[in-house]
């Protein structure tokens, strides 16, 4: 019983992390497309 609930734990485990660090990577392209449009208006 134990192996299987640790699979699935990792299993869990995994996509959750690759969503937040594509979310991480698209926040900061955000953060650069934002101070270039700043610094262009200015």
């Amino acid at each position: 019983m134990d192996p299987p609930a640790r699979k699935e734990k990792s299993k869990v485990k995994e996509p959750v992390s690759r969503v937040e660090k594509a979310k991480q990577k698209s926040a900061q392209q955000e953060l650069k497309q934002r101070q270039r449009a700043e610094f262009g208006g200015a």
